[in-house]
């Protein structure tokens, strides 16, 4: 008499084995994609907003150098966490690379002031007015 249950119990096990091993690996790939998410730096991503209604010229400037501080930290942020790929690009790559990893929104005051990354240096630059600088503070002093 042949007893045909006897390969039953091997290949239940290389089942059981080849669910465990699928498993395994599913639960190592969340950890790695956890533990790189808790480990990329992110800067404060809160951006200064400028009171509506009527507001003062320091309130203003208060905003304006405020953000470009946030700006210039999220721009740090990338640099430490990407330094093979140096922040060099302008306009809105630039602004795709830092958003929303590294600040959530651009901050936007076209009635005020503007911020924009130099192409090439990947400077940030304030626009006030018809004057562009990467001296942040100066400029934004100048807001009206």
């Amino acid at each position: 008499m042949t007893d045909i249950g006897a390969e039953r119990p091997v290949r239940s096990f290389h089942l059981y084995a080849w669910r465990v091993m699928a498993a395994l690996v599913i639960a190592a790939g969340a950890a790695v994609v956890i533990f790189l998410a808790l480990r990329s730096p992110r800067a404060d991503t809160s951006l200064a907003k400028v009171p509506t209604g009527t507001v003062t010229p320091s309130q203003v400037i208060g905003a304006c150098e405020q953000d470009g501080q946030q700006l210039l930290s999220a721009m740090a942020a990338y640099t430490s966490a990407n330094p093979q790929a140096p922040l060099s690009v302008g306009g809105e790559a630039a602004k795709a690379l830092l958003i929303p990893n590294y600040v959530q929104v651009w901050p936007v005051n076209s009635s005020h002031y503007s911020y924009s990354v130099q192409a090439g240096t990947g400077a940030l630059q304030v626009t006030v007015g018809s004057v562009t600088s990467s001296d942040i503070n100066a400029t934004c002093a100048t807001v009206s």
